[in-house]
């Protein structure tokens, strides 16, 4: 199942970068530190992840084209946003905001899977433009992993504090 992928991988992603001793090129494309944006790599890792597992070990009912996948990807991060603007506010509690972080991650991945899975089969992937929005969002990552901007979404900690 496409959704639980997305969770125990992408919650598995979160702390590569520390056990690879600071790779800098694994740092790239999995998280660096505590920055929203940085945990957008978490959905990026593990739907790249998925287009390299064996056929066997997935759902054959969930795509692996290029194009329903990087929009899934963009689902998950669209979750992570709104919660992060709208919801985490409510909460000062570092448990609460933790769990609300999380929990935005778990939607975002549910409603990605369900998404990919829905993908019309009548509508062509369009191969070439699903592999150009992956690479234009990896190419982002990595700019913004190397020189990111000074904005409350690319700070350690998430809220600029």
């Amino acid at each position: 199942m496409l959704e639980l992928w997305l969770v125990v991988v992408g919650s598995l992603v979160h702390g590569v970068y520390g056990l690879s001793g600071s790779n800098v090129v694994l740092g790239l494309l999995v998280p660096v530190n505590e920055s929203v944006w940085e945990h957008f790599k978490l959905g990026y890792a593990a739907m790249l992840l998925w287009h390299v597992v064996p056929d066997r070990w997935r759902t054959p009912t969930a795509s692996r084209h290029w194009l329903p996948t990087i929009m899934g990807v963009l689902v998950i991060n669209m979750c992570v946003i709104v919660t992060f603007h709208v919801v985490r506010p409510l909460f000062t509690d570092h448990v609460a905001v933790l769990s609300v972080d999380i929990g935005s991650y778990l939607v975002g991945s549910i409603i990605a899977g369900q998404m990919i899975r829905r993908w019309p089969t009548s509508w062509p992937p369009h191969q070439r433009l699903g592999i150009l929005l992956w690479i234009a969002v990896g190419v982002i990552f990595v700019y913004a992993t190397v020189w990111p901007p000074h904005y409350p979404l690319f700070i350690h900690g998430g809220m600029g504090n």
